[in-house]
């Protein structure tokens, strides 16, 4: 399934050739969905990266990414995240690592809490305001 034309933002993703190594970790239910961030990470950054979760008998490969760095970053609005801002990233070490992890919300949350590099790496959220409606419970 794709989305219609006019919905698609892939000819206005911009190219960004960043020092952040970012890596997305996609659930299997949504690795064929047009709408998941493997695309937009592979469009945007030359330096992205996806790995896939949830395969029968696989886990998803850490290889390469320092757990024990608090400049491995998880984007998740969960409980004690900070937020991504360039006070918080600026005393890091380089390369930053983010990892984004991609799927429905239940999706996710068992993800933080399955998936090692997930739940050992600092969780970050996006600066502004909280979304209200929404309850990250853990």
């Amino acid at each position: 399934m794709s989305l219609r034309q006019e919905l698609c933002i892939c000819i206005d993703a911009p190219r960004l050739d960043v020092s952040t190594r970012l890596i997305v970790i996609i659930h299997r239910k949504e690795w064929r969905r047009s709408s998941n961030y493997r695309y937009l990470a592979r469009l945007a950054t030359r330096s992205g990266e996806v790995r896939l979760h949830g395969l029968r008998h696989q886990t998803v490969s850490s290889d390469g990414i320092d757990l024990a760095s608090p400049s491995t970053l998880v984007l998740y609005p969960g409980r004690g995240a900070q937020g991504l801002t360039a006070e918080r990233i600026a005393p890091l070490q380089r390369p930053v690592t983010l990892l984004v992890p991609d799927g429905n919300w239940n999706q996710v949350k068992n993800m933080m809490r399955r998936v090692p590099m997930l739940s050992q790496a600092q969780p970050v959220c996006l600066p502004g305001q909280p979304l209200t409606t929404l309850t990250y419970a853990e």
